[in-house]
């Protein structure tokens, strides 16, 4: 999560705690959120599309297997594990890493 969206989370946190201690009423906007759906086992390209299709612009392919350096052809690879974990809630611009393997 870069320092921004940090620093901007905190505020926002900060702003409500404030408005909730005075008995505010007045609703406080926040990003909307992604659940993160479950993709293991699914080709490593349409993995990353479908998270991409969802509003997600951070999404990285990395290799599960030490072997291997980079994921040059996410096609010929399958998701083994997804970080944050499937359900998490993220936002649109929050990283996301799609573990994969060659099968």
């Amino acid at each position: 999560m870069s320092k921004i969206v940090q620093l901007a989370s905190v505020a926002l946190s900060a702003i409500a705690l404030t408005v909730a201690a005075f008995g505010g009423t007045t609703p406080i906007a926040t990003a909307s959120s992604i659940t993160l759906p479950g993709l293991t086992g699914q080709n490593a390209k349409i993995a990353e599309d479908k998270l991409e299709s969802l509003g997600l612009t951070n999404v990285t392919l990395a290799s599960a297997n030490p072997k291997y350096t980079m994921v040059l052809a996410p096609e010929n690879w399958k998701v083994v594990s997804i970080e944050p974990t499937p359900g998490t809630a993220v936002s649109s611009n929050d990283d996301v890493i799609l573990k994969v393997t060659k099968p």
